[in-house]
C-alpha cells in the first residue's frame, strides 16, 4: 500500500504539472530572454511601455526569462512545460526526502499531497518555480546538515554558496535563502547557550558550527553578485507596497476566518495541523524550526504566493516532531485497522482525484480554463494578428491583465500602456492612470488625452475593473468596437484619420455569435471560459438578452458550469424574472452546495418574491460558510425585517 500511495501521489503532481501555458507573465518574460539573448545584455531600463519610456528597471529574474527563452527557442511552448514539470516534480521529491520517516510513511505521503494542493497556483512557467525548487534544496541541505550527514559530508553545505548566487539571479524571493541559513545560525546559537529545557539530541556545535557560520557570512556576501549589486535580493522588501495590486500577494485568509474550511480547506488543514505540533512539541522543537515557523507563517498568511514555502518548510518539521507520538494504551491490531482505513481512503480520494483532473471536473470545479495536455491557452492572438495587420496607429490604453501577452506579440511595433511589471510603474501611477479612470470616465478620457491613446484593448471580461468603461465605450459615440471576440475586444476613437478602419472592420454586436461544444471526447469536459467571457461582455454592454442567449446555449454543451448558472440568474434578476432567476441559483447550489454567491443571490430573489422566511434560511448558510461576507450580513437585515413585518400583517388581518 506504501508505494501504491507514494506512486499515485506523484502521478497527481505530474498530471496537474502537465498542462498548457495559461498565465499571460510567462509571455513578457519570453520577451525579455529573446531580447537578451540577442543583444548580450541584461534588460535595465523599461522600452516596453510608452508611458514609462526609458524608466530603470530592476529586472531582478534576467536569468530566468533567458532560461526560459531558451528552452522555447530549442523545444517550443511544449518544452517549456516539460521543464516547468521538471522543477516542481523535482522540488516535491527533496520535500518528500525532507518529510519522510519510515515509521509514519502515510503522515509524510498525506503532508506532500496537502502542501501540493495548496501550492497549485504558483505552478505557472514564471521565475517563481526557481524559488520554489531552491528553496527546498537548501531545506533539503540544511537538514542533512545537522542531522544526517557524518563529518566527510559537511563540506557539501558549501553548495549552497553558488547555489544562492544563482538564485540571486533568477527571482527575487533569493532573500530567504539568506533567511534560511542564518535561521539555523541564530536557532544552533540560542539551542546551544540559552535554552534550558530543549529537549532535542542533535546540535551543531565547536567546528560544526563555525562553518556553517562561515558558509551564512559567505551566503550574504555571494547575494551581491548580481547586474544590480544588493538592490535584488532587497527587491522584495523595498518595493512590497506596491504589490497590492495583485491578487496573489492578498491575505491567504483575507476577509475570512480560521476555521472557514470551505475556502482553501487544504492549507487550512495544514496550517492547523502545524500550528498544534508547534504548541504541543515546542520543548522538543529547535530554536531554527521555531524561527523559521514564524516567519513563513506570517507571511503564508499575509499573502498567498508564499504558502508553498510554508508548505515545504513545515512538513519536514510536522513529520520529524511527530515521530516520537507512540500511543501506547492503543492496541496494536486497533493502530494497524486505523493506518489500514487511512491508507484506503486515501488511496480511494488519490484514484478519484485522479479521475477528475484526466476527465477535466477538477478545472471546471475550479472555474480555470486547463487540461491535462500541451499548447497555450488564454492568449489573444487573434487580436494580437488583428493590431499587426489593420493598420491601427498611435497609443494603445490596455487592461493589466493583458500587457505581457501584448508585449509578446507587439514588442517593438506597439507599446502597451501598462503590464504585469506593476513595481516598474509603481502605486501612484497605476491608481492616478489605470484604476481611478477604469471605473470614472471624465477621468478616463483625461488620460486619452494625457498620452493621446487611439484605441483600447481589453480581455478580462469577467473583472469588475470593466464594468463601467464597456458600457461607456459602446455606446458612446467618440469610441467604436472594431474587433471582438471570446478573449479580447478592441474600441477604436472615432476621429477622421480612423474613418476608414472604423468603415472597413465595425462589429455589430447584435449578430449573434455560436457555441460550439468544446469536448472531442464524451468523458471530457471543459470549463467555457470564452463563452463565460462573451456573455460577461454583452452584460457590461447592456445587451442582456444576448447574454441570456449565450448562456443558455453555453450551459446545454457545459452543464457542470456552476458560474454560467449564477451569471444566467442574476441576468434574470436584472430582467426581473424572479422565478427563472430562482430556477438558476438552484442548478448553481445542486452543483456547489458552499457558492456563497448563488445562495446569497438565490436569497435575494426570496426577498423580491416576498419569500422572507426562505430568504433568511439563504443568507443564514452563506453566513455559515463565511461570516464575515458583507452582502449576506446586509441581506439578512433587511430579511428579517421583511419577515416581521409580514408576520405582523398577519396577525392584524388575521391570515
Amino acid at each position: 500500500m506504501k508505494k501504491i500511495l507514494i506512486f499515485f501521489t506523484f502521478a497527481v503532481l505530474a498530471l496537474f504539472l502537465v498542462h498548457p501555458v495559461q498565465n499571460g507573465d510567462t509571455w513578457m518574460h519570453l520577451k525579455s530572454g529573446q531580447l537578451m539573448i540577442e543583444r548580450m545584455q541584461v534588460l535595465s531600463i523599461d522600452d516596453y511601455s510608452y508611458t514609462i519610456a526609458g524608466k530603470e528597471w530592476l529586472n531582478h529574474q534576467w536569468l530566468s526569462q533567458v532560461i526560459f527563452y531558451f528552452v522555447y527557442k530549442l523545444f517550443g511552448v511544449n518544452g517549456l512545460i516539460f521543464f516547468l514539470a521538471i522543477v516542481i516534480f523535482f522540488a516535491f521529491i527533496l520535500l518528500f526526502i525532507n518529510t519522510y520517516r519510515r515509521n509514519s510513511w502515510l503522515l509524510s505521503v498525506f503532508l506532500v499531497l496537502l502542501v501540493m494542493l495548496f501550492s497549485l497556483e504558483q505552478f505557472l512557467i514564471r521565475p517563481l518555480i526557481f524559488s520554489l525548487f531552491l528553496f527546498s534544496l537548501f531545506i533539503f541541505i540544511l537538514h542533512r546538515y545537522k542531522y544526517v550527514w557524518p563529518p566527510e559530508k559537511e563540506k557539501y553545505l558549501y553548495a549552497l554558496i553558488p547555489l544562492q548566487i544563482f538564485w540571486v539571479n533568477l527571482h527575487g524571493a533569493a532573500i530567504m535563502g539568506i533567511f534560511l541559513v542564518w535561521a539555523y545560525i541564530a536557532g544552533e546559537f540560542i539551542d546551544n547557550n540559552i535554552r534550558r529545557n530543549f529537549k532535542n539530541y542533535f546540535y551543531i556545535r565547536k567546528s560544526k558550527y563555525k562553518k556553517l557560520l562561515y558558509v551564512g557570512i559567505l551566503v550574504v556576501v555571494s547575494a551581491g553578485l548580481t547586474p544590480y549589486g544588493y538592490r535584488a535580493i532587497l527587491f522584495p522588501i523595498n518595493e512590497l507596497k506596491e504589490m497590492y495590486f495583485l491578487t496573489e500577494w492578498a491575505p491567504a485568509l483575507h476577509k475570512d476566518i480560521f476555521l472557514n474550511f470551505g475556502a482553501m480547506p487544504y492549507y487550512r488543514l495544514f496550517l492547523l495541523i502545524s500550528i498544534c505540533v508547534f504548541i504541543f512539541r515546542i520543548n522538543l522543537i529547535s530554536s531554527a524550526n521555531i524561527i523559521i515557523f514564524g516567519s513563513l507563517l506570517y507571511l503564508s498568511l499575509s499573502g498567498k504566493r508564499h504558502l508553498p514555502l510554508y508548505g515545504f518548510a513545515i512538513a519536514p518539521c510536522i513529520s520529524e516532531y511527530l515521530r516520537g507520538i507512540e500511543l501506547r494504551k492503543v492496541p496494536l491490531y486497533i493502530k494497524k485497522f486505523f493506518i489500514g482505513a487511512l491508507s484506503i481512503a486515501l488511496a480511494l480520494y488519490l484514484v478519484l482525484l485522479v479521475k477528475d483532473i484526466i476527465t477535466g471536473r477538477y478545472y471546471v470545479r475550479k472555474k480555470i480554463e486547463s487540461w491535462v495536455g500541451l499548447g497555450k491557452v488564454g492568449y489573444p492572438e487573434k487580436a494580437v494578428d488583428f493590431l499587426l495587420k489593420s493598420g491601427l496607429k498611435g497609443n494603445m490604453f490596455n487592461d493589466f491583465s493583458s500587457g505581457c501577452d501584448l508585449i509578446w506579440g507587439l514588442y517593438p511595433e506597439k507599446k502597451v500602456f501598462i503590464d504585469g511589471r506593476n513595481t516598474i510603474y509603481g502605486s501612484k501611477f497605476i491608481e492616478d492612470n489605470y484604476v481611478g479612470p477604469l471605473i470614472d470616465t471624465f477621468l478616463f478620457e483625461r488620460v486619452v488625452d494625457k498620452y493621446n491613446i487611439t484605441y483600447v484593448f481589453l480581455n478580462d471580461y469577467v473583472s469588475n475593473n470593466i464594468e463601467k468603461i464597456v458600457p461607456y465605450l459602446y455606446h458612446s459615440e467618440n469610441w467604436k468596437l472594431i474587433f471582438f471576440d471570446d478573449m479580447a475586444c478592441i474600441f477604436v476613437k472615432n476621429t477622421e484619420s480612423n474613418f476608414e478602419i472604423i468603415n472597413k472592420y465595425h462589429v455589430d454586436l447584435r449578430e449573434k455569435k455560436e457555441v460550439i461544444k468544446l469536448n472531442k471526447f464524451k468523458w471530457q469536459i471543459f470549463y467555457p471560459k470564452g463563452y463565460i467571457n462573451r456573455a460577461a461582455f454583452y452584460e457590461k454592454a447592456g445587451l442582456l438578452d444576448m447574454a441570456i442567449d449565450t448562456l443558455r446555449d453555453t450551459l446545454l454543451i457545459a452543464p457542470e458550469a456552476e458560474d454560467g448558472y449564477c451569471n444566467l440568474g442574476i441576468l434574470y434578476l436584472k430582467k426581473e424574472m424572479w422565478l427563472d432567476a430562482v430556477e438558476e441559483f438552484k442548478k448553481a447550489i445542486k452543483l456547489n452546495k458552499k457558492s456563497l454567491t448563488a445562495h446569497n443571490n438565490l436569497g435575494a430573489v426570496y426577498i423580491k418574491l416576498g419569500r422572507y422566511k426562505d430568504a433568511i434560511d439563504q443568507f443564514k448558510k452563506v453566513l455559515w460558510l463565511n461570516p464575515l461576507y458583507v452582502e449576506a450580513i446586509y441581506n439578512i437585515r433587511i430579511a428579517t425585517r421583511g419577515y416581521k413585518n409580514q408576520k405582523l400583517l398577519y396577525k392584524n388581518t388575521g391570515m
